[in-house]
């Protein structure tokens, strides 16, 4: 599919939020450009030696040897911790999913259409599509075991939750069913993780959009025609500029009356 040049709809960030946004959107018909300033990282990729911290930590948005996959940050009495790369925080999350309890919902808080009962099918779409599913009962687990045993001389009972891996079988060429290595949350080196690169992202490809990663986040600006972003536009693989009918540009620039924005932001406004 060639690449064009204006879009219906731009959803920066490929986590959880931009990935699913951006496949509705496009199983909806709309045109969809994903930006993700991180790499795509495969089976195998993701950093393990924590001496290269250029690999492992996110520390600068301009140079490219400090764009590793964690972006850890300290802000007024909270610190977070979120991924660069294709996926998004999926990537390094412990892959549980455990839905709430109905009760949780009465906070004033939440939006008043926010209720266990109208979100259930929302739930059970999202549990499909990451094929989620419990830890096998026959599985040998002797952390599982002892929490049980510690469990049980409380008087509580415990359940094994649903996660996004696969155990039964491989999920997909060039990956492993699960290894029990409890890496989830560095990266999964065997691709038994069934993170939204390999599974929502996927699902883009078969509408005929796709994700592409750029080198820094987009900067925003309004113009006449509504919103403009402007990104680095240097393919992380190839190494190339993008080019759209025919002109080459050293930077980008998209204009879009529809922006989704799916990642974090520093200035801690919306655009609007």
């Amino acid at each position: 599919m060639a690449k064009a040049s204006r879009y219906d709809v731009v959803v920066v960030g490929s986590g959880f939020g931009g990935s699913i946004s951006a496949l509705r959107l496009a199983q909806a018909g709309k045109s969809v450009l994903v930006l993700e300033r991180g790499k795509r990282y495969r089976p195998g990729d993701f950093p393990r030696d924590v001496t290269r911290t250029d690999e492992v930590l996110w520390r600068h948005a301009t140079r490219r040897k400090a764009q590793g996959l964690y972006d850890v940050r300290f802000l007024s009495g909270i610190g977070t911790v979120t991924a660069s790369g294709v996926g998004g925080g999926s990537l390094i999350y412990a892959n549980v999913h455990v839905r709430p309890d109905a009760n949780v919902f009465e906070d004033p808080r939440w939006p008043r259409t926010y209720r266990r009962d109208s979100l259930e099918p929302y739930f059970d779409k999202v549990a499909r599509e990451l094929r989620l599913n419990p830890v096998p009962p026959s599985m040998p687990l002797r952390k599982r075991d002892l929490f049980q045993r510690a469990a049980r001389g409380m008087g509580r009972e415990t359940f094994d939750p649903p996660v996004a891996v696969a155990f039964s079988e491989p999920p997909g060429p060039g990956r492993r069913v699960c290894q029990l290595c409890a890496e989830c949350e560095f990266g999964c080196q065997h691709g038994a993780k069934n993170t939204m690169d390999l599974t929502y992202r996927r699902g883009r490809r078969r509408w005929g959009r796709w994700s592409w990663p750029v080198r820094s986040s987009p900067t925003w600006s309004r113009c006449g025609m509504g919103t403009a972003s402007t990104a680095r536009t240097w393919c992380r693989e190839s190494g190339t500029p993008w080019r759209a009918r025919g002109w080459c540009w050293p930077r980008g620039r998209w204009a879009r009356w529809r922006y989704c924005c799916a990642a974090g932001t520093s200035r801690g406004r919306c655009l609007g």
